[in-house]
C-alpha cells in the first residue's frame, strides 16, 4: 500500500498527545496503541509501529504484566535502526532499565538508562536528559553509592529552570538530601529538603520534606529545629 502523509502525520501526533498523556488510563491507552499499531502497519510506516509497541510496553510494565512489556520492547527495538537517533528509542531504552530495575538486576538497568541518555543529548532533548539523569542518580541511591547519587541529581538540577515537571523537581531535591543525609553532610542535607519543602507541591509531599528537614537537623545536631520537622512531618500525618 502506498503510504499517505497525511495518515503518517495524524499516526504521529495521535502517538505523541497519548505518550504525553500517559499514566491515566491504562486500558483506554493500550486500546488506543493497539488501534495505532494496526493502521502503522497498514501504512508501513516503522516509527508508528515502535511508538504503538513502547507505549504498550509502558502500559505492560504499570500493569506489572512484564513478560508482555518485555516482549514489546523487544519487537520495537527490533523495528529500530540503531545508528539513527530518535527519541522513541530513548523511551524504549528508559522503560527497559525501568523493567530490570525492578528485577534487581542494577548493572543491566543501569546499561539501558545509559542509552537513553546517550540518545536524548545526542538529541538535545532536555526534558528526557532530566528525566533519564534524574533515574540514574536515583538507581545510584538505591545502591548505596551515594556521592554518584549526588553527582547525578546535582546534575539534573543543572536543568532546574526548564523543568515542567514540578513533582518531579521535588523528587530531585527531597532524594538529594537524603544521599547528603547518608553522606553526614548535614549543611547540604538541610538546604536540599528546605527547597524540597518549599516547593512541595501537595501537603503529602510537604509531610516527607519536613521529615527529611528533621533527620538533617539530628545529625547536624539542631535538636530544637529536628523536633519541630519531625513532630510537623508526624501530625500533618495523622
Amino acid at each position: 500500500m502506498k503510504t499517505d502523509e497525511t495518515d503518517i502525520n495524524n499516526i504521529d501526533k495521535e502517538l505523541s498527545e497519548l505518550w504525553h498523556n500517559r499514566d491515566n488510563d491504562w486500558e483506554k491507552e493500550l486500546d488506543s496503541s493497539r488501534q495505532l499499531l494496526e493502521k502503522s502497519i497498514i501504512q508501513d510506516y516503522l516509527q508508528g509501529r515502535t511508538g504503538a509497541l513502547t507505549i504498550q510496553a509502558n502500559c505492560y510494565m504499570r500493569t506489572e504484566q512484564f513478560e508482555k512489556a518485555f516482549s514489546s520492547l523487544d519487537e520495537a527495538l527490533s523495528l529500530q535502526n540503531s545508528e539513527i537517533a530518535n527519541n522513541w528509542l530513548i523511551h524504549i531504552h528508559f522503560i527497559y532499565g525501568a523493567l530490570y530495575r525492578t528485577f534487581g538486576n542494577y548493572d543491566q538497568a543501569l546499561e539501558h538508562y545509559l542509552r537513553a541518555l546517550s540518545i536524548a543529548k545526542a538529541l538535545k532533548n532536555q526534558e528526557e536528559i532530566i528525566h533519564v539523569n534524574d533515574r540514574i542518580a536515583v538507581l545510584h541511591f538505591h545502591l548505596q553509592e551515594y556521592e554518584n547519587a549526588i553527582e547525578g541529581f546535582l546534575q539534573t538540577l543543572q536543568y532546574g529552570d526548564i523543568f515542567t515537571d514540578k513533582q518531579q523537581l521535588f523528587s530531585t531535591y527531597l532524594n538529594l538530601s537524603a544521599a547528603y543525609y547518608h553522606q553526614s553532610q548535614s549543611k547540604e542535607a538541610i538546604e536540599a529538603a528546605a527547597m524540597a519543602l518549599q516547593i512541595a507541591p501537595s501537603e503529602n509531599l510537604s509531610i516527607k520534606a519536613h521529615g527529611n528537614l528533621g533527620s538533617a537537623y539530628l545529625i547536624d545536631e539542631n535538636y530544637e529545629k529536628a523536633k519541630y520537622h519531625l513532630e510537623k512531618s508526624f501530625n500533618m500525618a495523622m
